[in-house]
């Protein structure tokens, strides 16, 4: 519309011109008629630029609409400089682990018309320092919401959740996130190297600790093996790499960060059987010794975890070890079967 718009300016321009040149009585010469022809043109090429600009403008400001919205978002509570962080990995000596408790947490989302969708009732959680709790059951059942909790992504009542013995709204963010790391389904790489990926576990990390978490994760080799090392480029979010590289790095990454409570979304999923293996390989050295809480549908994750919670409908529907819930007539036996067929 814009671009005919401007052609149409360009058209009575011209005619405007040759009228005022018809009105004022001087013969119109081939020279002056060759002038206008030729104005004509550069006119053309100038109202051209105008159409772009006021594109390009209408689009920045759309950009900048957007840009302006995030800033001025509300900023996530309790973040400090690093300080209050710092204090909770020197509060962690060597042998102690943290635990995780949810008592009784009700969780509701709330959509932008101010309704809320309830996912989460009265749900009841204990991890043992240093055990391993999996959370199973079908999907929208509440599992990736408890680790969002856990993650300080949407407030909660510290009543509700409790880490490390104490309420989770008597921690700082930054604070909170220091103790614990995180590997979902699909990691995200920055675009930037496979060192700079790594080293964002612990950003004062020596080259040789680097290497060490590649090595515990497995990933040592495939690294050497590209053109640069651990200099290469992964490409944004880790294109560059497959799915179980991708998911390496990820865990290199959480072996270097050494919280005492580790996270899984589902780590090996999305993983074709000889990823997964050396993938589970990886996780096994990153559970030793930690609180972990794992969300998973392969049979090899779960059934050797210390307890295993069935959440259904946002309810803990039953809890046990694997053995004790395939003998009873619930929910994770029907999924037991499926649980057989994705191993």
């Amino acid at each position: 519309m814009a671009s005919n718009l401007l052609g149409d300016m360009k058209r009575i321009g011209l005619l405007v011109i040759g009228l005022y040149l018809l009105l004022s009585g001087d013969p119109i010469s081939i020279g002056t008629i060759a002038a206008i022809i030729h104005l004509q043109g550069n006119a053309g090429v100038l109202f051209d630029n105008v159409g772009g600009f006021i594109t390009g403008i209408q689009q920045a400001m759309a950009g900048a609409q957007r840009v302006f919205e995030l800033l001025d978002s509300p900023g996530e509570r309790g973040v400090d400089n690093g300080e209050n962080a710092q204090r909770a990995q020197d509060r962690n000596v060597p042998g102690s682990r943290s635990m995780v408790e949810f008592r009784g947490l009700h969780f509701a989302y709330r959509e932008q018309d101010g309704s809320e969708t309830e996912v989460l009732r009265g749900v009841d959680i204990s991890v043992a320092p240093g055990h391993l709790a999996a959370l199973v059951g079908p999907s929208g059942g509440g599992k990736s919401t408890l680790i969002k909790l856990l993650l300080g992504f949407y407030p909660v009542s510290g009543e509700t959740l409790w880490v490390s013995g104490r309420p989770v709204d008597q921690y700082g963010l930054d604070e909170l996130r220091s103790l614990m790391a995180y590997v979902p389904q699909d990691a995200y790489l920055f675009d930037g190297t496979i060192e700079e990926n790594i080293r964002y576990g612990k950003a004062e990390a020596q080259e040789q600790e680097i290497i060490a978490a590649a090595r515990a994760a497995h990933a040592h080799e495939f690294i050497l093996g590209q053109e640069q090392g651990y200099a290469s480029r992964v490409g944004e979010r880790g294109t560059r790499l497959s799915g179980g590289q991708r998911q390496r790095i990820a865990i290199a990454r959480a072996l270097l960060k050494d919280a005492p409570i580790l996270l899984l979304d589902e780590a090996t999923s999305a993983l074709d059987s000889e990823s997964e293996q050396l993938v589970q390989d990886a996780l096994e050295v990153l559970m030793r010794g930690r609180t972990t809480i794992a969300i998973a549908h392969r049979l090899s994750t779960i059934e050797h975890a210390d307890v295993i919670y069935v959440l259904d409908q946002g309810r803990v529907s039953d809890q046990g070890t694997h053995r004790q819930l395939l003998a009873k007539e619930g929910v994770y036996r029907l999924h037991g079967l499926q649980f057989r067929a994705d191993s």
